[in-house]
């Protein structure tokens, strides 16, 4: 254990993880590698998966659910703000383009 330079320090991050991660990364300048494994790269990505899942599950046809889904995410996001949070802030759709050039 203990410290290490962060010219030796990498991240990992699966799935949800990996969105993080790649967040993260190109938040953090001194991070010198990220290994990212199916990772939205926008947070409406992951919502509108999830609630397609459960609407579907719910027997709600497919069809008004992939109507339903952006009108409902709107509403999240609006509601979000809100209360002082931008759902968008911090993804890698646009935290990766400020990142390092490794």
């Amino acid at each position: 254990g203990g410290p290490l330079p962060a010219a030796q320090v990498g991240l990992m991050g699966l799935s949800l993880g990996a969105m993080t991660t790649l967040s993260a990364f190109g938040m953090e300048g001194e991070i010198p590698a990220a290994w990212a494994d199916s990772a939205p790269f926008v947070a409406g990505t992951v919502f509108a998966h999830g609630a397609r899942i459960t609407m579907l599950d719910m027997g709600i046809p497919a069809a008004l659910a992939d109507r339903a889904i952006p009108q409902v995410w709107a509403g999240v996001e609006a509601t979000a703000l809100e209360q002082g949070v931008d759902l968008n802030q911090h993804t890698p759709a646009n935290r990766l383009p400020l990142g390092p050039s490794t």
